[in-house]
């Protein structure tokens, strides 16, 4: 196969661009199945039934003010996670197109465009987590409103919902986008390792998907 060091993407041959789009479709299709599952059977995914989970803890913290102290620590705790990844995808983003930028230049097309990728996935994961770390910062104020018998206002109960809703799907998607260094990577080794990535990680990222939390 082609070393992707090469300098223009010519050198490719007709099995690598077979190898590379092949690896492409097969990623692309699995995110559409899941988005699927989501949408029609979310209960049976891993992300739907913690949403469901999540719904249910809600209600349980809203009615029973003792329990405020433990659901203000589970919110600390979730955005000091967002953050840390955030912060490490930060770093990453800015280290890919750094690097993008110098391989452009020095005529390396191949080893740019992959950077770029990495750069992309990164930057999503990054842009993810800054949306859940601000929507759990919300759930964080809303908590604690309760009425004169211990218990959270109806209208902000189900906007805590809403918001955890809201705040897991993208702490989930910022999570997945790391799932995907796997066959960037396998990239920069080469097409056929990319291609073996892929198939590795669409069977991984399908025993994930699918852990019941019901």
């Amino acid at each position: 196969m082609t070393n992707t060091t090469n300098i223009t993407f010519d050198s490719y041959t007709n099995v690598d661009w077979v190898l590379v789009i092949t690896s492409s479709v097969l990623l692309f299709l699995y995110q559409l199945f899941y988005i699927y599952e989501l949408i029609r059977l979310p209960l049976s995914t891993s992300l739907g039934s913690n949403q469901h989970i999540r719904k249910k803890w809600i209600k349980k913290v809203a009615a029973e003010e003792r329990l405020s102290i433990i659901a203000i620590q589970t919110i600390r705790n979730t955005v000091l996670t967002c953050t840390l990844l955030a912060s490490a995808s930060a770093a990453i983003v800015t280290f890919s197109v750094a690097s993008s930028l110098d391989f452009y230049e020095d005529g390396h097309y191949v080893r740019s465009v992959q950077y770029l990728v990495l750069a992309a996935l990164i930057g999503s994961s990054f842009l993810n987590m800054i949306l859940a770390m601000r929507l759990y910062s919300h759930l964080g104020y809303i908590m604690p409103i309760r009425n004169n018998d211990g218990e959270t206002i109806p209208k902000y109960k189900e906007l805590a919902i809403e918001i955890i809703r809201k705040a897991t799907f993208h702490y989930s998607f910022g999570l997945r986008s790391y799932y995907f260094l796997i066959p960037s990577i396998g990239w920069f080794l080469g097409t056929i390792p990319l291609l073996i990535s892929s198939i590795g990680i669409i069977l991984i990222m399908y025993y994930s998907d699918h852990i019941s939390f019901t």
